[in-house]
């Protein structure tokens, strides 16, 4: 049995474990009319099952990956910190801070090389890199949105540092059990609120008016200073968009299957980093990053960058970062209204509800967040790019305020 049916029901998160571990290749990860990458299976499959062993979202392997508090994790301490090279501050996300810890790991050999996404302009898609130098570090710096499929980059015999999101976070610790050689020497995770269609780079693209950009970045703090705004190069010239843009049509694009999924923060990676969101005195056009220290061997790590000066770093109470990630509010609405809609479309869905189990939520949330997600299960199953278009638009126009929707109606 592979994971076909995973795929069918719009459950698979493009971790891409499945094409790395597949010993007939027949795995690949293509993109749907809607703009999402799947797995797909071919004829090659000889039905081995190990597809099926590292995928996060079978359900009975959730008992693996899923801590006993589920929306948060074990963790040792936080803190905020920022790379002290303005460089790397500067170009990467946030405060720069996983950048530079990249870095300090490359320099001190504690690894041979770091797996990370950037952008590809060829395709004009996230793509997932084994880079070497900082150079190729600060050219792949910066968030991506997009679905990227992370895991099939990993190399057998390569010490590697990886920056992965929660499922792809999910999927390698599936994968020690059946292939730990394959598994990276150190996972920073990064707090994550959902990817979204490759479509929504098209859509920005179109709005800048770039149709092959050279380089795209979704924020670019060198702009207007943190959180930073849509940047996109194309034939020598910089074409700015405002970050409010992406978040304003994040609603179109956002990916059916992270609706449901309950690993924001990142519970089985070393250490785990994002904004500095909801904390007081935390912001500055600089930027800052908040760290999540989960295991002896991320502590470590941090100790031995704050030793070399590479990094700054300042406590924080764990409380406090998960009340500015809204974890015991807006995403744990997020987490039991989805698994309640699951069940009750008879959708497949991808946890073992029993572990996942069940918490308190109003008539009001359910009702916003049933309509969402009915909307991009619609979206997902588009059957042509046409269809996507048609169904993207009219949620785009249903966004607009009540004056444009009527001026548009009229013209």
């Amino acid at each position: 049995m592979n994971i076909t049916n995973i795929s069918e029901h719009h459950i698979c998160t493009a971790c891409g474990a499945c094409a790395l571990v597949c010993p007939k290749d027949a795995v690949t990860l293509e993109e749907t009319p809607a703009g999402f990458l799947t797995a797909r299976v071919s004829d090659a499959c000889v039905d081995c099952g190990l597809c099926r062993k590292v995928c996060p979202s079978v359900a009975e392997n959730t008992t693996k990956y899923a801590p006993e508090d589920l929306l948060h994790g074990p963790f040792l301490s936080a803190f905020t910190g920022w790379a002290t090279d303005e460089t790397l501050r500067q170009t990467g996300q946030s405060g720069g801070l996983v950048t530079a810890l990249l870095c300090h790991i490359l320099d001190t050999n504690q690894a041979d090389g770091a797996l990370v996404a950037g952008f590809a302009p060829a395709s004009r898609r996230s793509e997932a890199r084994i880079v070497h130098t900082r150079e190729d570090l600060l050219a792949a710096a910066g968030s991506c949105y997009t679905q990227c499929p992370m895991l099939p980059a990993l190399k057998d015999g390569e010490r590697l540092a990886a920056v992965v999101l929660g499922c792809q976070s999910e999927a390698l610790t599936l994968l020690k059990d059946l292939r730990p050689d394959l598994v990276p020497e150190f996972t920073i995770g990064l707090i994550c609120a959902g990817q979204n269609s490759g479509h929504m780079i098209d859509d920005i693209c179109a709005e800048a008016g770039a149709d092959r950009p050279e380089a795209f970045r979704f924020r670019d703090k060198t702009v207007s200073g943190w959180p930073g705004e849509i940047t996109l190069r194309q034939s020598g010239e910089t074409r700015t968009l405002p970050n409010a843009y992406r978040h304003s049509i994040k609603p179109v694009y956002e990916c059916h299957r992270c609706l449901a999924c309950f690993d924001q923060m990142n519970v089985n990676a070393d250490l785990v980093c994002g904004d500095p969101w909801g904390l007081e005195g935390r912001y500055g056009p600089e930027g800052c990053t908040a760290v999540l220290v989960r295991t002896e061997r991320g502590k470590a790590l941090l100790q031995t960058a704050l030793a070399a000066g590479v990094i700054q770093l300042e406590a924080l109470s764990p409380e406090d970062l998960f009340l500015g990630q809204t974890v015991d509010t807006r995403h744990s609405d997020k987490v039991y209204t989805a698994k309640t809609v699951f069940q009750s479309e008879g959708w497949l869905y991808p946890y073992d509800p029993e572990v996942i189990g069940d918490r308190p939520y109003t008539s009001k949330i359910m009702e916003k967040n049933r309509k969402t997600l009915l909307y991009t299960r619609k979206y997902a199953q588009s059957p042509t790019p046409e269809a996507a278009a048609q169904t993207a638009q009219k949620k785009k126009d249903s966004r607009l305020p009540l004056g444009t929707r009527l001026k548009k109606l009229f013209k």
